[in-house]
């Protein structure tokens, strides 16, 4: 019997940003951008997408139009830390994951339906609920036959 694949995609919202939340929840409902030190925005709640600020925008405009945004420096090992601690929770229920990015990863569930107890959405679900309960981060995930 040939099983259907079954390919999740996992990706961090506003990562980032979300790490930085996660390690300061006062921060938690502000409009926040991080990439002082680069002198751009790398990454941007989404209350701070909201008053119209963008990826690669100068960090001096950010300052001058929009004195309420908390602006960061990225903490890269941060960032490092807490994608290999969510690429080990995607690992706990798939062996063959790809990391595609430092927030994203593609895993094949093809046949742990039955060995895991539950159906491909439920291990979806499962994942999500995971990675934000202990990593207090959020992510997208999707899940196709390819």
């Amino acid at each position: 019997m040939k099983l259907e694949k079954a390919i999740l995609h996992v990706d961090g919202d506003a990562f980032f940003v979300g790490v930085e939340i996660a390690k300061n929840p006062k921060l938690k409902g502000l409009a926040v951008v991080t990439g002082q030190e680069r002198g751009i925005v790398s990454a941007l709640s989404y209350e701070a997408k909201t008053l119209g600020i963008s990826r690669s925008m100068p960090i001096a405009w950010v300052r001058r139009d929009f004195p309420q945004v908390i602006i960061l420096p990225g903490d890269y090992q941060s960032y490092v830390l807490y994608s290999k601690k969510m690429f080990d929770i995607v690992r706990r229920y798939a062996d063959k994951v790809e990391e595609y990015s430092i927030d994203e990863c593609f895993a094949d569930l093809t046949g742990l339906e039955p060995p895991l107890k539950m159906t491909y959405r439920q291990i979806a679900e499962c994942l999500k609920r995971e990675i934000n309960e202990e990593l207090q981060i959020s992510v997208s995930i999707g899940l196709g036959p390819t």
